[in-house]
């Protein structure tokens, strides 16, 4: 690993992701100067003047970080995540056209602003088809519709009273289901129960999804998925199995981590997927087709810590493996640090110019 610059230093949100203790932990392992900050302080400018970069891997609670951190980005900051990464954070609207756009291999995905056009799509379309609110974690906001009548009543609620983002019924009985599973204990099925009343002020605050209707190809033959995440020129991943009588893979809990049960075409098709995003970070989550091929559903920079502690290793682009410890933490901060030590180089090969 290469040695840290002296005079770099790198502001990490004070935030409660796990992300942040990890980020502050290498950093200080590392002798990388650093500073905790409250990135929704009025006075933000001057907590992070001294610095060259900032890290905050900010939730879906953090409704404004975006702006922020477009703004520092802006203002000539190196940005964990930047706008390359985060873009598709949440926003499942711009990923479908994005992959429309780059005609990556990605499920056939409709989009519709006008209720007219979605409603006479729908008297036609082959069913079923997977109906996505644009933003929403965990599948909860992800249905198999199977008839015409499910089709229709989607599009006009999209178009009319709106969903919330929070799926209060399903989450009450998915955390049932996890408790019997013995994966989560009884505080999360009372926490599910006064969500019945009270929703996250979060999710009160945004307000109801509508004006939209998304539906995607329905990929058949699939129990499970794989998900991928890339950092720079390292990869690690992931299988997860369907929950029990579901077609959807994403927070069963059903996670392996053998790199053996994943298909090496996956981990080449992420490393490609990600250098043509230019994304510092992202994750992938991959099925397949009945004929083999892969095909990526969604992307985003965020995961969960703790579902990846296990990964035995990881991939490099020439998809060696490189078994020990994970560290995706300090690949982040590394990622800053080379960029802030890339534009030194750039303005001290320009002021070399402008003095010959």
């Amino acid at each position: 690993m290469q040695a840290i610059e002296k005079n770099f230093k790198v502001a990490i949100s004070n935030g409660p992701s796990l992300f942040h203790k990890f980020a502050h932990n290498y950093c200080v392992s590392n002798d990388i100067d650093c500073v905790i900050v409250d990135f929704n302080s009025d006075e933000l400018g001057k907590l992070i003047d001294d610095c060259d970069a900032v890290f905050w891997h900010y939730d879906s609670v953090d409704r404004f970080a975006p702006h922020i951190l477009y703004a520092l980005e802006c203002a000539g900051y190196a940005v964990f995540p930047n706008f390359k990464t985060s873009w598709s954070f949440n926003n499942k609207l711009s990923q479908a056209l994005y992959f429309q756009a780059t005609g990556a291999p990605a499920p056939r995905t409709h989009v519709f602003f006008d209720e007219g056009a979605a409603l006479e799509w729908g008297r036609s379309a082959d069913l079923p088809v997977v109906w996505k609110l644009s933003t929403g974690a965990g599948s909860q906001n992800v249905k198999l519709l199977n008839s015409r009548y499910e089709v229709n009543s989607f599009i006009k609620k999209s178009f009319g009273s709106g969903f919330w983002t929070y799926r209060r019924f399903y989450i009450l009985k998915w955390r049932i289901d996890q408790f019997f599973k013995g994966q989560v204990g009884i505080k999360r099925i009372v926490a599910a129960v006064y969500r019945l009343i009270v929703l996250p002020k979060h999710i009160r605050d945004a307000g109801k999804e509508r004006g939209y209707f998304l539906a995607q190809e329905f990929i058949d033959g699939n129990d499970g998925d794989v998900r991928i995440i890339v950092i720079g020129e390292r990869a690690f991943g992931i299988t997860r199995k369907n929950r029990d009588n579901d077609f959807r893979a994403s927070a069963s809990g059903l996670i392996f981590h053998d790199p053996d049960l994943i298909d090496h075409k996956y981990i080449t098709l992420a490393f490609d997927l990600a250098e043509r995003l230019g994304a510092q970070c992202v994750a992938f989550d991959f099925v397949e087709r009945k004929g083999g091929d892969p095909v990526v559903l969604e992307i985003c920079h965020g995961f969960t810590p703790q579902g990846y502690f296990k990964c035995p290793g990881y991939w490099r682009r020439d998809l060696t493996w490189t078994e020990g410890e994970i560290e995706p933490y300090g690949w982040m901060i590394e990622q800053l640090r080379d960029e802030v030590a890339g534009r030194a180089q750039h303005r001290s090969a320009q002021e070399q110019r402008q003095e010959l």
